[in-house]
């Protein structure tokens, strides 16, 4: 398929100034997906054989910006329920852990996620998927992590992975199966520990659901001896490392997924200097997310102050 965008705008985000700068107005030529030429001259892109873009399609792009695709690095797009209500309850003043002592907060929706079939939990999941193309995102990872049980989890992924049939976007898989104690282990943190590295995980690597393992490391989670026996876990059946860590107190599972070259921590509200020196030294990329938290300010001032001075790389992901 060959494509001409005329009037296009370009922002390359290439290194430098100018990479950031939008372009003037110019043509590009795209040919079986791929971008082969850019510039003002649109006969002199056409190269040594302007016949072959004879008749086909060319979209004016009137001005507007061309810019590469968006990635969302980290989604819980598929659950059934809601929580709208504690993000009322948190802007009014309640933490996080009071709701989730309360029976809110993870388990809230977990309930309402086993419920749910797998073609519920796409139809469920498309208007959400939607939005995030509609801004722009063309690559976007989803977590698990509401199930809980090796057959809701599994249900999780499957759902996910199903919406690259509905929708033209990249979709990458998390098993986040430890998220939170569900209420069946309550006061057995460590057994559903075993559950989760001798039975769920064993099974979505063999059947290829995800990608990558997550652990929520936090003191309404688990620890970081527990988090990391699901990181060596995940190691040993090839699976990719990321970590919920400092979301809410400093547990050090920044360090630890540091330790094992995670590919990404999120949310690090509560990151020390200790655990941005092991982030940069193992190359883990730092994903900020304001949305969770209702005083991100303070806490964003807090981390610049502690990466000053350092090479880093940090994603936002809108979620």
């Amino acid at each position: 398929m060959h494509l001409i965008l005329k009037n296009a705008r370009l922002v390359t985000m290439e290194e430098g100034s100018a990479g950031y700068t939008p372009t003037e107005p110019c043509y590009v030529l795209i040919r079986s997906g791929l971008i082969v030429a850019i510039g003002n001259n649109l006969s002199s892109l056409y190269g040594n054989n302007p016949k072959e873009w004879t008749n086909c399609p060319a979209l004016d792009c009137s001005g507007g910006l061309v810019t590469p695709g968006l990635i969302d690095p980290h989604t819980h797009l598929v659950f059934a329920g809601s929580r709208a209500q504690e993000f009322e309850a948190r802007l009014n003043g309640e933490s996080y852990q009071s709701i989730a002592k309360r029976g809110g907060g993870i388990n809230s929706t977990v309930a309402s996620t086993r419920a749910a079939s797998v073609d519920e939990l796409i139809e469920l999941a498309l208007p959400r998927l939607d939005s995030l193309i509609n801004s722009g995102c063309t690559t976007i990872e989803v977590k698990s992590g509401y199930g809980l049980t090796l057959e809701d989890e599994a249900k999780m992924l499957v759902a996910a992975k199903s919406l690259e049939n509905h929708r033209r976007i990249n979709i990458t898989t998390t098993l986040l199966a430890a998220h939170a104690v569900p209420l069946e282990y309550q006061g057995r943190a460590d057994d559903y520990i075993d559950y989760v590295v001798n039975d769920i995980l064993p099974h979505v690597a063999k059947h290829n659901l995800a990608d990558s393992v997550d652990v929520f490391c936090e003191s309404i989670g688990f620890t970081l001896a527990q988090t990391e026996r699901v990181f060596s876990a995940a190691k040993a059946h090839g699976l990719a490392i990321k970590g919920h860590t400092e979301q809410l107190s400093n547990l050090g599972g920044s360090a630890l997924a540091a330790r094992y070259r995670a590919q990404s921590v999120d949310h690090i509200e509560y990151l020390d200097q200790t655990g941005v020196e092991a982030l940069a030294a193992s190359g883990t990329i730092a994903t900020l997310l304001p949305g969770p938290s209702t005083s991100y300010e303070k806490h964003s001032n807090r981390l610049l102050k502690h990466c000053a001075g350092l090479t880093y790389r940090w994603q936002l992901a809108a979620t």
